[in-house]
């Protein structure tokens, strides 16, 4: 402690001097010639030692231009002094000192790089082998009553630069206990520090006390940058040094310290209770830590073994630390811990460089980061670390007992850290999700800590399956009996980084089935690579695809399905695009987006190229045969569970006709009483269609609450002679048996109307407004 050997000299320089000054002032009158000549206070200082007599009388003495050694002098000294006799004594009478007085005492003291204090020509008690703190009690009888210096001034002299710290100083002497109370007020920088000393013959320095208040250290903080960038004061700083035993205990209170790396933070009210034993410190106390993560001041408790080895001259010591709650806040997250212990080692070798490392254990942690939905409990950590950096692997732990997403999906985590520079560290684990034990996550991360933290983190899950069950434990929803099975895998990549957290994922979905036998719904081969550029909220890029082998829906059956979508922001799917094979041809439709506030949804479908006799299987119209195709555009409306086609048009490709031959054609007379008008012409149609070639054909398809209405044109001729023959009577053509030629027809339109059952699909209309409410 540079401050404490400081004192030390100050003190002793102090004392001695007034002494001097005194045993000049009785050698003149060759008084206490023999005390002088006993004593070996002399010894304490060497070389040439002048001064100047400037009075002397009865009462009081003036000296001036004193010079104790080449490094200590003292501008002039005023002693007052009174002569008393012994009774039954008279021949010699003895001196009284009352009050020694100097001013302008100079002491030149020299800082070697070792910290080794020297003043040349002066040997302090304690210092030299010669000296012992009994030397001065042998001239407690001629001690001054109060010795007085002013204007006075230490300069310390170290390699690179010299210090001028000018102190005053008040020491009182009492016989009865040979006791000295000495009080020196030092101005290092202008400021004012006070020391107070309490000296008694024979057993020492009993007591010392050092206080600064409100000290501006920013002089001192100039001069401790250029040794080091690690620390300084902070710009106003108390501290108070105390100590009834100062070769044993002492206790220590600083206001602030201020810290610049490895990361910016103030240490306040340190209390510390320091003892010795020969080479051995041992430091217990309390502060309070201000760092930039942290939200509140943080309580920590600490205490140290500290051994010096002055052969070596290095410094070892274990210490502990046990902090109050730990609150970490930043712009966009939050940590706490209920208390934190850390435990290590440091080390300071000749170079004054630190070494340390330290094991830190924290339990019951908690974390939320509300921008990202995203909170943490139960976060247990292990973490060994080192200073400037890890000489060897070392490998820390932790665990997540739960981590939520959304206050929905819950999560845990365990495994291990390992640091790797200074503020650098390496993260392993796995992830579990709570929800489908299956998935499980292997994750590898890098971490940079400091005041603008970054991390950066890849993760992958082997292939796992999900099933309907899944399905329902993530959507938390009640969802149509449905058999559903798809193989799945995540592999994707989080970063944080001026104090934003972004992350990607892609999701790759293969072979996957579902089933609903009610609806009598089956899709088969759904498989998809799904880009999300935000998993928090969540988002994808645009233009995802997911494409289906097939899909069965009673009779309806569509191949080769691609649907491009989007996800937006968690809130919306937008499916940019859906196209796939029907009937023998192409379907496509434009962009659509779920959910909508009005609860209204509007899709054309655009065909291209559909065979109509697939077509009219598919719709259960016919079972029919033949071959040509239709194109155009089916308008689909849903709205409230209701699934309705509006004015769909299709129609065959001007200039290429067709053939389509139908078997159950009796459907068209179905229902229409044989006696009318109107079956006559159903009926010459019914079996036109059995065998039709076509020129075009136009196809209208309409609902009307739970029915579809089918409008079917057809432009051509039968192949065959029709058994039918024009009645002039009826005005129409009538079905003839077989002794009848029949009617050879050229040409013939058809206009047939048909009303086919609605309720399958109104049936999954509803279902579907579950599953978007």
């Amino acid at each position: 402690m540079l401050f404490k050997k400081i004192l030390k000299i100050v003190f002793w320089l102090v004392s001695f001097s007034a002494l001097f000054l005194f045993i000049l002032f009785i050698n003149l009158h060759h008084i206490v010639e023999s005390q002088i000549k006993k004593s070996d206070f002399l010894l304490h200082f060497s070389g040439r030692i002048a001064f100047d007599m400037q009075q002397f009388g009865l009462s009081s003495a003036h000296i001036s231009s004193i010079r104790l050694s080449d490094s200590i002098s003292v501008d002039s000294a005023n002693i007052d002094h009174g002569i008393h006799f012994k009774p039954g004594n008279i021949i010699k009478p003895g001196f009284n000192i009352k009050r020694v007085t100097l001013s302008g005492v100079n002491i030149h003291a020299f800082l070697d790089k070792d910290g080794k204090i020297e003043i040349k020509g002066l040997n302090l008690p304690g210092t030299s082998e010669k000296s012992s703190k009994n030397n001065i009690k042998s001239f407690m009888p001629f001690w001054p009553r109060k010795i007085i210096v002013k204007n006075s001034k230490l300069m310390l002299h170290t390699e690179e630069e010299d210090f001028i710290i000018p102190f005053d100083a008040l020491s009182s002497f009492y016989a009865p206990g040979d006791t000295i109370n000495t009080a020196v007020r030092f101005y290092p920088f202008g400021e004012i520090v006070n020391t107070i000393v309490n000296y008694r013959a024979g057993e020492g320095i009993k007591y010392v006390k050092i206080e600064g208040k409100s000290l501006n250290t920013g002089y001192l903080n100039e001069w401790i940058a250029k040794k080091s960038d690690q620390f300084q004061f902070g710009r106003f700083t108390d501290f108070k040094l105390e100590s009834f035993s100062p070769a044993e205990k002492w206790k220590v209170y600083i206001s602030n310290i201020v810290f610049s790396k490895p990361s910016k933070m103030e240490l306040k009210d340190i209390k510390t209770d320091l003892s010795f034993t020969g080479l051995k410190w041992n430091v217990n106390g309390f502060m309070k830590l201000a760092a930039s993560p942290l939200s509140s001041e943080l309580d920590l408790q600490y205490g140290m073994t500290l051994r010096l080895n002055k052969k070596e001259k290095k410094i070892k010591s274990e210490f502990t630390l046990k902090t109050g709650l730990l609150n970490m806040h930043s712009s966009d997250m939050n940590m706490s811990f209920p208390a934190v212990n850390i435990s290590g080692e440091f080390s300071s070798g000749k170079n004054l460089k630190p070494s340390c490392s330290l094991v830190v254990n924290a339990k019951k942690g908690r974390l939320k980061a509300l921008q990202y939905k995203l909170r943490a409990r139960g976060i247990d950590i292990h973490m060994p670390l080192f200073y400037p950096a890890p000489g060897k692997k070392k490998y820390g732990t932790y665990s997540i007992s739960s981590i939520y997403h959304d206050n929905r999906f819950a999560f845990h985590a365990r495994g291990s850290v390992l640091q790797k520079k200074l503020s650098e560290f390496f993260i392993k684990g796995n992830m579990g999700f709570n929800l489908i034990p299956d998935i499980k996550t292997r994750f590898d991360a890098r971490v940079k800590a400091g005041s603008n933290p970054v991390m950066s983190c890849e993760f992958e899950t082997d292939s796992f399956k999900i099933s309907e069950s899944d399905i329902q434990k993530i959507s938390l929803r009640k969802m149509p009996e449905t058999r559903f099975d798809i193989t799945a895998s995540l592999k994707g990549k989080m970063t944080y980084h001026d104090h934003k957290l972004r992350s990607s994922m892609t999701l790759n979905l293969a072979h996957g089935t579902l089933q609903m036998d009610e609806d009598d719904l089956v899709v088969k081969g759904i498989n998809s690579d799904i880009y999300f550029n935000n998993l928090f909220l969540p988002e994808t890029s645009p233009g995802q695809i997911m494409v289906i082998d097939s899909i069965k829906k009673n009779k309806i059956k569509i191949d080769d399905t691609e649907i491009r979508f989007t996800i937006g922001q968690g809130k919306y799917l937008l499916v940019e695009n859906i196209k796939f094979k029907w009937c023998k041809g192409l379907v496509s439709t434009e962009a659509i987006r779920f959910p909508e506030e009005s609860g209204q949804y509007a899709l054309s479908l655009y065909c291209d190229r559909l065979e109509l006799t697939q077509l009219l299987k598919q719709m259960d119209a016919f079972d029919a045969r033949g071959f040509g195709s239709l194109s155009g555009r089916i308008p689909v409306v849903y709205s409230n569970g209701s699934i309705k086609f509006d004015n769909g048009f299709l129609f065959s490709t001007p200039g290429k006709g067709g053939k389509i031959i139908i078997k159950n054609s009796e459907r068209i007379t179905s229902g229409i009483p044989m006696d009318t008008p109107q079956f006559s012409q159903l009926d010459l149609a019914g079996e036109a269609l059995k065998d039709f070639n076509y020129k075009w054909v136009k196809l209208k398809l309409n609902t009307v609450e739970d029915t579809l209405l089918v409008n079917m044109e057809l432009d051509g001729k039968p192949s065959k002679i029709m058994p039918f023959e024009y009645s002039k009577k009826k005005g129409g053509f009538i079905r003839v048996d077989a002794s009848s030629a029949g009617s050879h027809f050229q040409g013939i339109k058809l206009d047939i109307n048909l009303k086919l059952p609605f309720n399958e699909v109104l049936r999954s209309g509803s279902k579907l407004q579950s599953i978007l409410n």
